[in-house]
């Protein structure tokens, strides 16, 4: 199964009330985020996140293979992406147009 998600709940987000996974388990090569709280991803040799600040203001990603975070916007006012090791794990939130690692052990890449 690509993508892995249990019964969704009602949460408010930029206003407006929304219906959202508390996590989602991702296999796939390439996956936009949907408003979960974590990301777990794995059995994929590489998985590409794309965060998508319209469904999601905070998040957590925990890579259990290779995995690029990528966004429209820039992460910390300069990143395009960042990257994460097998075994790393990154919290992002998502204020005033911009992404930012409030925590994280992964490797950040121009």
């Amino acid at each position: 199964m690509p993508v892995l998600k249990p019964k969704p709940f009602r949460k408010e987000i930029l206003g407006s009330e929304r219906l959202i996974y508390e996590y989602s388990v991702v296999s796939l090569e390439s996956y936009t985020t949907t408003g979960e709280e974590k990301i777990l991803t794995k059995d994929v040799n590489h998985c590409e996140i794309i965060l998508n600040d319209e469904k999601n203001t905070d998040i957590y990603i925990k890579a259990m293979t290779d995995t690029t975070v990528k966004t429209d916007k820039l992460i910390d006012e300069e990143y395009e992406e960042i990257f994460l090791e097998k075994g790393a794990c990154v919290q992002l939130t998502f204020i005033r147009n911009f992404w930012y690692i409030l925590s994280s052990d992964g490797l950040k890449q121009d």
